[in-house]
């Protein structure tokens, strides 16, 4: 398990490779698709990483990619609901 310059690959714990732009990819995807009156934390966002797409990576990883491509944390995310 490493994370070495931004153009090369991240590895993970099933011997497989993602690479920065995929986990990119990923962090867009999962937040666009995430309830926005309970967005993921950063944690939550390393969970599903690990439990659906195989991707085992430290909270600060996730954090630092996050902050790169521009998705606030999750309180700035946070949309109050009208109905209530």
């Amino acid at each position: 398990k490493s994370l070495k310059a931004a153009n090369q690959i991240l590895l993970i714990s099933d011997g497989k490779d993602i690479s920065p732009r995929e986990l990119e990819r990923l962090l867009v995807k999962l937040t666009s698709e995430e309830d926005k009156e309970v967005p993921y934390t950063d944690e939550n966002l390393r969970c599903i990483l690990k439990e659906s797409y195989s991707v085992e990576i430290a909270r600060r990883t996730i954090s630092k990619y996050r902050e790169g491509i521009k998705i606030p944390i999750a309180r700035f995310r946070k949309k109050q609901s009208l109905t209530r």
